[in-house]
């Protein structure tokens, strides 16, 4: 560490920091192998290290945690730049300073407007003068227009646009980003396979990818993405150590909180305290009061008051919906009816087995045209159905019956004629109601709509405690019209206050000497599997293994997968393992 390069860095650094006599200094540690304990010195050193990380103060932490962010961004800015034949100093500086301005954030949300005069609930978000903003408002109220104008009063940082899923991000890049010639990214773990299919252009894929293996996310104004990202960073992933140089000067969106589990959510709060300054805008169309009061709890604590913004009464006090509980042969009657209307018709279902069941029955009974949509396909399939159901929905006259799982409860903009769900956790759905009526305003008001609910015969994949209060719920806002206001307040009347989350740890911030990366997401019950027919395919090309993994359930092959062979993060199953179909998907063949 005594090294001259090294030296002179921290002189430099010392300058910078204005430490006068302080001015930081490194040993060389020297090792001699041939001692009989070779390792004890290095050994001694990390239990002194620790030892004074234990009795280091808060500050003191955060800075280390800082200190090893930016030393890995430069390591790997000087390790990947000069490949590309570019100045590492150089570039990033220019990159760096590439940052949103007024005008284009604006423009990405007039664009979305269509000529319409913008809400007071909008200029609300617009206008918020907190640093940390909640937005509470159901679907379709605009608020992702809202927040490009909120971006726009805080040009000189870079936007990070943050959902929860690949296909929400994917989504929200196509609606707003995309027709528009904002400069900006498309980052998540399938965005290379996504923006080929998006774009259409054959030669803008190599200009995309030498970008981003060049870290996109510092050389663009707008980066749309998932939530791993950014709250990565907090867990140390290696995403968003990567992206610290740009996240160190954001302004951050975070969509859809309410779908984030409890240890993402708790993630969030320890960004949010560890980035005291960054402006941050939070939305949701419910959020659970125990969550709602760690979000104060939080930002009290930092001396600095919560914004609250409720969404438009205007469009939140339309009575939009009538929920009735029903059967099947109720359901099979009602959808045959609308068919022959032309209506178009969303069935959402808890599991991939019953989507595809009730897709198969569906098919049996002759109706036409019918599209299954779920997770558990071939990414390169997943991506063709998600655009058959929006298409679908938006683009043709035509009627359809849309059959689907969880996939369609965010950031989907598609308006049903008729929804039918199964019973599920309260927020799910009211998310899911948000793509029944969505369209209705003071301007265009229609008569409430209807949504069947169905018992799903099993609680999974959610517990019984959130079913039986989603029953409570039901049994308070069945049978009558009512608005997205009404199942607000039913929820928070109906449910059950849970005990508040402790402090989530963070291998980034509580690390200290050690460099660990942790989860950021809750363990889930699925892994990517590639189906030995396709084995080939994506030997042949990196891209390939994302296009041709599929999510599958881990239970049923959890003693053998150990055994199959890996294929960058995916498992290859053995042959015949897989039943397959591009029309309804995956299933484990017994």
């Amino acid at each position: 560490m005594g090294h001259q390069d090294v030296s002179s860095l921290l002189q430099q650094t010392s300058k910078e920091l204005a430490l006068g006599d302080h001015s930081l200094s490194l040993q060389d540690l020297e090792i001699d192998l041939l001692e009989d304990s070779p390792l004890s010195e290095v050994h001694q050193w990390m239990n002194d290290a620790w030892h004074w990380w234990q009795q280091a103060s808060p500050e003191e932490r955060k800075f280390i945690a800082l200190v090893k962010a930016l030393v890995i961004a430069a390591d790997l800015a000087g390790s990947a730049l000069p490949r590309s034949g570019f100045s590492a100093v150089d570039w990033v500086k220019e990159v760096l300073s590439r940052t949103c301005s007024k005008g284009n954030m604006e423009r990405l949300a007039i664009q979305r407007l269509k000529g319409r005069t913008l809400r007071f609930f909008q200029s609300a978000v617009a206008n918020s003068p907190s640093r940390v903003t909640l937005v509470r408002a159901g679907c379709g109220t605009g608020k992702t227009t809202a927040a490009y104008l909120w971006a726009s009063r805080h040009e000189g940082r870079k936007l990070f646009f943050c959902y929860p899923t690949t296909g929400t991000a994917t989504e929200g890049y196509a609606d707003y980003v995309l027709p528009d010639n904002v400069e900006a990214a498309l980052i998540h773990s399938r965005s290379e396979v996504d923006l080929e299919d998006l774009r259409g252009a054959p030669d803008y894929e190599g200009d995309f990818q030498t970008r981003l293996e060049a870290l996109v996310s510092w050389d663009v104004p707008l980066i749309v993405c998932t939530v791993d990202t950014v709250l990565g960073l907090v867990q140390n992933n290696r995403r968003g150590l990567f992206s610290f140089p740009a996240i160190a000067n954001g302004a951050f969106v975070f969509d859809e909180v309410h779908a984030y589990d409890d240890r993402m959510f708790g993630s969030l709060l320890r960004f949010l305290d560890a980035f005291r300054g960054v402006p941050v805008l939070l939305m949701t169309a419910s959020l659970p009061k125990e969550r709602f009061e760690m979000l104060k709890k939080l930002t009290a604590g930092l001396g600095e008051p919560l914004g609250e913004i409720e969404g438009p009464s205007e469009l939140e006090t339309i009575a939009r919906y009538e929920l009735r509980p029903g059967s099947l042969e109720d359901v099979w009657t009602r959808i045959h009816q609308l068919l022959t209307q032309g209506g178009k018709i969303l069935w959402v279902t808890n599991t991939v087995d019953r989507a595809v069941a009730f897709f198969q029955e569906a098919c049996r009974r002759g109706f036409k045209p019918v599209e299954v949509y779920h997770s558990r396909y071939r990414y390169c399939d997943r991506m063709a159905k998600h655009c058959a159901v929006i298409e679908g929905f938006h683009y043709n006259t035509e009627p359809i019956l849309a059959i689907t799982t969880q996939v369609c409860e965010v950031s989907l903009d598609l308006s049903a004629d008729l929804l039918v769900t199964d019973l599920a956790p309260v927020p799910s759905l009211i998310q899911r109601l948000g793509r029944l009526n969505r369209y209705v305003t003071p301007e265009a008001s229609a008569e409430p709509k209807t949504a069947i609910v169905l018992e799903p015969g099993s609680a999974l994949p959610y517990d019984e405690q959130e079913i039986a209060a989603a029953r409570r719920w039901l049994d308070t806002v069945c049978d009558r019209p009512v608005s997205q206001a009404d199942l607000a307040q039913a929820f928070l009347r109906s449910c059950s206050s849970r005990e508040a989350q402790g402090e989530v740890s963070s291998a980034w911030l509580d690390g200290g000497p050690f460099s660990t990366t942790a989860p950021l997401r809750e363990p889930g019950a699925t892994i990517p599997v590639i189906r030995y027919e396709d084995k080939e395919a994506a030997q042949a090309n990196r891209k390939q293994v994302v296009r041709l993994s599929i999510p599958m359930l881990l239970g049923p092959v959890a003693k053998e997968v150990e055994s199959w062979p890996r294929l960058g993060v995916a498992r290859v199953a053995p042959q015949g393992r897989i039943e397959y179909s591009e029309e309804w998907g995956a299933a484990w063949q017994k």
